[in-house]
């Protein structure tokens, strides 16, 4: 009798631990299927962050760029913008002197022709 039960308490813990192995197998094959997934979806992350990175690189040089440009090009208007004031200038003078001169003529015709 002893045995007997000796025997059944046997066959039951290895029923116990065939079902916890099989549990175990089940367990760790569900578990490599989110770690693979987990890896997969990292990489992905990865290669995206990385692009990032090389977009900003990309967008810096070309803002950079950009400026010097706008630079370029602002300093060159500001001589040209120096070039017609100093245009304008000299035409005010020349109108100035020319203004000057008619009026002195006009005073000299006035003088001898009343």
């Amino acid at each position: 009798m002893l045995v007997n039960t000796f025997n059944e308490n046997l066959a039951a813990n290895t029923i116990a631990v065939d079902s916890n192995a099989a549990a175990v197998n089940e367990i760790a094959s569900k578990l490599d299927t989110h770690l693979l997934a987990f890896e997969e979806r990292a990489a992905k992350d990865d290669a995206l962050r990385n692009q990032g990175k090389g977009a900003w690189r990309v967008l810096a040089w070309v803002l950079g760029i950009v400026q010097v440009i706008g630079l370029g090009i602002w300093v060159e208007a500001k001589g040209e913008i120096k070039d017609i004031h100093a245009a304008l200038t000299a035409a005010q003078r020349t109108n100035a002197s020319v203004d000057s001169r008619i009026t002195v003529l006009e005073s000299v015709m006035k003088a001898k022709h009343p």
